[in-house]
Order: structure tokens, then sequence, then C-alpha cells
């Protein structure tokens, strides 16, 4: 069953090895690592069960207690070998090599288990019966362990069909990887390619660009310089008008002007002589006035002094008996 045939993995066939390989079933494959020459417990139970598989099948339990209440030497299986005599032994060892130890089909020992339960205070019929229904019960769940257990030459047999599927498939990975990195670089060459023609491209048309501006703006700084040449010349222009105009109006009104102060002044001038003359005329007619009012008064008191004089003279003769004290 190792080597039936061709096995189908990954869609790929796996030649069986050649008949020397399959003779020689003790030396492992390649790529299996060699186990160990010691057996294994699974194999030794193996080992039992195939050797206890020539015996005849478990009798009823019950009925078999039943049937003999003692326990006889051929129900009650030893551990081991019974010894030997030393005479026996002496004259075996030097006739023929001593015989493997006696494994029982199970690990367990009847006559010590009806043993021990006989001495735990069961019967002896109790203890025979207890005895054999566990070694029925072992007995069954060894042959279903049996059941279920996968040989060695099975195990050996995936193990190698495994590791040879993933060494394929570790094979076709790297394949893969190696495939996947030579279109990724292939890619890569190609994008970086593209880039440079873009970037050649993208820089020509910035170059372009730039110029374009750069002949834009002096365009545009030629026309603002005319257009403030010309801005200029107009305001320079009606700057020179503006002072035409100014100097013309203020000469005219400065024309005006002084002939109106010199007019005026004239006016003033004959009109302060007239006011100085007629203050003049007036001063001496005020002060031939005074003159005048001041003779008059004077004459008009020496008359009142005169005619009081004469006044008084007249009184004096009028009344002349009166002396003049007497007033």
């Amino acid at each position: 069953r190792r080597y039936n045939g061709s096995f189908r993995r990954h869609g790929k066939a796996i030649e069986p090895p050649s008949s020397s390989a399959a003779a020689d079933s003790s030396k492992p494959p390649e790529d299996v690592p060699a186990t160990d020459s010691s057996e294994s417990p699974v194999s030794e139970i193996l080992s039992s069960a195939s050797s206890s598989s020539s015996a005849p099948p478990p009798p009823n339990l019950f009925t078999t207690a039943s049937a003999s209440p003692s326990p006889s030497s051929a129900d009650l299986i030893p551990l081991s070998t019974p010894p030997f005599s030393s005479s026996s032994s002496s004259a075996s060892s030097s006739t023929a090599p001593s015989p493997p130890p006696y494994r029982p089909p199970h690990p367990f020992d009847s006559f010590t288990a009806a043993t021990r339960l006989h001495q735990g205070g069961y019967t002896l019929a109790q203890s025979v019966l207890l005895m054999k229904s566990i070694r029925g019960h072992l007995t069954s769940r060894l042959a279903a362990a049996r059941a279920q257990l996968v040989s060695k030459s099975d195990v050996e047999n995936e193990i190698y069909l495994f590791r040879a599927a993933c060494s394929e498939l570790g094979n076709e990975i790297k394949n893969t990887r190696r495939v996947a990195d030579e279109e990724m670089r292939s890619q890569r060459t190609q994008l970086q390619h593209e880039l440079d023609i873009l970037s050649q491209s993208i820089s020509q048309e910035i170059a372009g660009m730039n110029d374009a501006v750069k002949g834009m703006i002096g365009d545009r700084s030629m026309m603002r310089r005319e257009e403030h040449k010309a801005r200029e010349s107009a305001i320079q222009q009606l700057n020179y008008k503006i002072s035409i105009m100014l100097t013309s109006d203020a000469k005219a009104d400065i024309e005006t002007i002084r002939w109106i102060l010199i007019r005026r002044a004239v006016l003033g001038i004959l009109f302060m002589a007239v006011i100085s003359i007629s203050l003049m005329r007036y001063t001496s007619l005020v002060r031939k006035q005074r003159q005048k009012d001041a003779a008059d008064e004077k004459k008009r008191r020496e008359k009142q002094r005169a005619l009081d004089a004469a006044a008084q003279t007249v009184s004096n003769q009028v009344h002349g008996h009166v002396p003049a004290s007497s007033f």
C-alpha cells in the first residue's frame, strides 16, 4: 500500500520509486528522516493486537462466571513467564539463546487483579467476574483503537507525499515570485521610461509657457510705458494750458485791479485834499468865530460893568443920607 501507483498532486503525477527502493523498506526516503529503531508504544500495541487476532473471541463474562465459580490456571494469564529452575536454565542457555519475555495481548495482569480484588474483601467469584469485565472492556477498547489506528507505512507515505507536494509548491511559489518580480521589474522600467518621457514633455511645455509669459509680460510693460508717456504728455499739456490761462487771467485781473487801485488812490488823494482844505477853512472859521465871540464877550462884560457902575452911582445919589455902612 505504500507505493501503489502514481499519486496526483497539484496536477502533476509523482512516479513511484524503483523496485530496489520498494524492496528495502527499512531504508527511509530522502525527504523523510530516519525513525528510531526501537519500537514505539503504538507499534507494541499493534504487534500485540496482531498476535492476539488469531485467538478466539472472549466468552460471555456472566455465563463464564456462573459456570465456573472458582478460577482455574487457564483463566488467569500471568504477566510474565514462570521462572525456570537453575539446571534447566543452564542447559537451555548452553544449547539455545533465552526466549524473549512473554507479552500479553493487552497490558493487564488478570491474576494479580483477581488476587488483589479477593484480598480487598470481594469473594472469589466476584473478583473473577470483575477481572473478566475489566479484561473484556479493555479488549473492546483496544479493538476500537486498533480499528482507528493508521499503519506506519501509510503515515510515511503521506509524509512523503506531503513533503513532495510542499517542495513542488515551494518551487512553484519561487517560480511564480520570480516571474512576478520580472514582470514587476519590466513594468517598473516601462513606467520609468514613460515617466521620463512625460517629465521631458512637461519640462518642454513649461519652458514654452515661461517664454510665452515672459513675452506677454514684456509686451504689457511696453504698453504700460507708452501709456505712462502718453499720460505724462497729456498732463504736461494740461498744465501748460492751465498755466497759460491762469497767467493771462491773472495779468488781466492784476491790470484791472491796478487801474482800480490807481483810480481809488487818486480819488482818495483828492478826497483827502478836499477834507484837509475843508478842515483848514473850518478851523480858521472856528478860530475867527471864537476870537469874535471873545471880543463880543469882552465888550459885553465891559458894558455890563459900566452899567453896574452907573447903577451904583445912581443908587448912591438917591440914597445919599443913608450911610454906606448901613448897607
